[in-house]
């Protein structure tokens, strides 16, 4: 348990011949397991561990007196004035442990580790917030690292504040060395995706606001669970499809190209193409690509089929060339970056963008990421992290949380300074006011959380977009729905946005109970959905919280989720957070507003007739933007005719097969359908 901090791990003796073996006598490690979990050991285990749970551990100091209270293990508060004895503080520390742990306190030494008599991580955690409240004084996470045993704790509780943490959860952070305080905002002006169930920001957006939860079975045509147990997990219908054609590339380097590579290939145009920045308008401005990328199992299945040789296959499966193979296909010269920090990278490869941009580095951004899971790899070893939900749902915050569900999808933003969006007369979606990326440092291990961390990526976000917290209405939370996760989230929000002043709570939702966590990816439908929530100046509900925790005060921080849709309202501007946090510490924030009413451009006299031209690279494809671009215009009656018209002519390179028709306003959509 020490060595894995992991609770229940135990040791189980068996007798040599009981040990499957190859006949070249190595272990058959999966025949073990095999025998038991279908009980070949249970009553050797029975009687071992029953021995051991019950037999008295001796104790190197005084015990605890009896308790007078029907809690087994009571907690009482220090004394108003005066020091504590070292006998109390260890009287307290070994109370919190005996609760955490369930056992009994006398049978805990002062020597005992916390993590050799059946600790971990997230039970840590809960022995910190348990001292918090009993001590009234705040902890650093490594602090019970540093000091595994009660007589360690009670002598660094002694020692006082100084010595227990740096600063107090709550003080000011100083501001990092690169701080731009107030500085310029950057503007998204484009956006794309590829959910489950939504291929573009419309039909997500509705799938938000109508609460789908895209959740299911694993898709029999996708892999089938090896150890029969049901796996769960919203997925793509078929992530490997991509118009080869269309971006240069054989039917066999496609094949051989990584699905996450292809997909944000597919994604990163689009978005661009939304922008108006796929075709002539990007020519003499640097466009840099920021991807989110992680590990794929693609290699895996290609293995599965033989051999594979030729450079195609290296090529097509690195993951730092996912963000170049855009810049190379679109001859984009901007940086080209890929990102990973785990389930922080897409805010991180944001982050990097802002940067870029504030610089002078890029004129235009493309941010984004994909993920996929293409075998039942990712899921076998998340759940041996035990970070996996059994019961198939993401229930951020909620009583009955029990761990996350995998997702897959892909989503890109194209951004750009506000300054040039509207010298160019681009839309500008959002603002993006302030982001900031920092790490745990030295926390309980390398996977645990740090809430003293989080908190100061959090406070230095909005130090970088000059903003007070307080204006924030809405944080659309990482929200994994984890046992050690929520509980930590809870109190860097906690520490790091002060009550309202208007004394209506701060609205709290993760998008993960919709669409599951896209790890590496993760960030992306976040981005996404509070970019459209702006828009629309609504908030989407937050799925599967019935009842709040009891671990931790979410009202009382300040916080409510949001289990309805309902219109988002503020004194002010609307401003949002997002948060992400990364398996091995690095935290990233960034803070988004609504971008500032368009002033109104004069109608053109009269309606006259438009020309309007498309590109394709077939004339089946040439049909399909013809009909599509009529569908929009249906759906669309508010749009300006003139503006569609200009925007289609220029959203593509030239390509062999050209359309040219000349219509007016109302005859435009029927000739293009025609």
């Amino acid at each position: 348990a020490e060595a894995a901090w992991h609770h229940d791990v135990r040791v189980l003796p068996l007798p040599p011949g009981a040990f499957a073996r190859t006949t070249s006598g190595k272990l058959r490690r999966r025949r073990m397991r095999e025998r038991y979990l279908a009980g070949d050991f249970a009553e050797r285990e029975r009687r071992w561990h029953l021995a051991a749970t019950s037999r008295p551990r001796p104790s190197t100091s005084d015990p605890a007196p009896p308790a007078t209270s029907t809690d087994p293990h009571p907690v009482s508060a220090p004394p108003s004035s005066g020091p504590l004895s070292r006998r109390r503080v260890e009287q307290v520390v070994r109370a919190v442990w005996a609760r955490v742990l369930d056992r009994p306190a006398d049978t805990i030494a002062a020597d005992d580790r916390f993590l050799a008599i059946g600790g971990s991580s997230l039970t840590a955690m809960e022995v910190l917030a348990g001292l918090e409240d009993a001590l009234g004084t705040t902890f650093d996470p490594a602090d019970l690292r540093d000091c595994p045993t009660v007589a360690a704790l009670t002598d660094r509780i002694l020692a006082g504040p100084s010595a227990t943490r740096t600063a107090p959860l709550g003080s000011p952070v100083p501001p990092a060395p690169d701080d731009r305080s107030g500085a310029t905002p950057l503007a998204v002006i484009g956006m794309a995706c590829r959910f489950p169930g939504a291929d573009d920001p419309d039909e997500f957006w509705r799938g938000l606001v109508d609460g789908v939860d895209a959740v299911r079975p694993v898709p029999e045509h996708r892999w089938t669970p090896q150890d029969g147990r049901p796996r769960w997990g919203s997925f793509l219908d078929d992530p490997m499809q991509l118009d080869a054609d269309f971006f240069g590339l054989s039917d066999e380097e496609a094949r051989l190209t990584d699905p996450h590579a292809r997909l944000f290939l597919e994604i990163g145009y689009e978005a661009l193409e939304r922008a108006g920045y796929a075709g002539p308008r990007r020519q003499g401005r640097r466009v840099g690509v920021f991807a989110a990328v992680g590990e794929s199992a693609y290699p895996e299945l290609l293995a599965a089929t033989g051999a594979v040789t030729g450079p195609s296959a290296l090529v097509g499966n690195l993951r730092n060339l996912v963000a170049a193979r855009l810049s190379q296909t679109l001859d984009l010269v901007g940086p080209a970056i890929a990102v990973d920090t785990a389930c922080s990278s897409a805010l991180v490869a944001l982050h990097l963008a802002a940067r870029s941009l504030a610089t002078g580095e890029c004129d235009i951004a493309v941010v984004g990421g994909v993920n996929l899971n293409l075998t039942e790899t990712a899921y076998r070893l998340l759940d041996a992290a035990e970070a996996l939900s059994p019961t198939g749902r993401c229930r951020a915050f909620d009583a009955d949380a029990d761990g996350f569900v995998p997702g897959e999808g892909g989503a890109a933003l194209v951004l750009c300074r506000p300054d040039d969006a509207y010298a160019a007369g681009d839309r500008v979606l959002a603002l993006v006011a302030g982001t900031a990326v920092g790490n745990d440092g030295r926390s309980l291990s390398l996977l645990a959380p740090n809430p003293q961390r989080q908190w100061e990526v959090i406070a230095r976000a909005y130090a970088d977009a000059g903003l007070d917290p307080a204006v924030v209405s809405y944080v659309e939370a990482h929200g994994t729905g984890t046992g050690l996760g929520d509980p930590v989230e809870t109190r860097s929000l906690a520490a790091a946005f002060p009550p309202r002043p208007d004394g209506t709570p701060r609205w709290l939702g993760s998008v993960k109970t919709n669409l599951g966590h896209l790890l590496n990816t993760a960030g992306m439908p976040s981005l996404l959905k509070v970019v459209l929530a702006l828009r629309h100046r609504q908030l989407p509900p937050s799925l599967h919280h019935v009842r709040p925790s009891t671990r931790y005060d979410l009202d009382a921080a300040g916080f409510t989720v949001l289990t309805e849709a309902r219109p988002w309202t503020a004194p002010g501007p609307l401003v949002a957070g997002v948060n992400a946090f990364g398996f091995g510490g690095t935290n990233a924030h960034a803070v988004l507003r609504e971008a500032p009413p368009r002033k109104p451009v004069p109608p053109p006299d009269g309606t006259g007739a438009h020309l309007v031209t498309l590109t394709a690279r077939s004339a089946a494809a040439l049909r399909r933007s013809a009909l599509d671009l009529a569908g929009h215009l249906r759906a669309r009656g508010d749009l300006d005719v003139a503006d569609v018209v200009a925007s289609a002519g220029t959203a593509r390179d030239d390509a062999p097969y050209r359309l040219a028709l000349v219509a007016d306003d109302s005859g435009l959509a029927d000739r293009l359908a025609a």
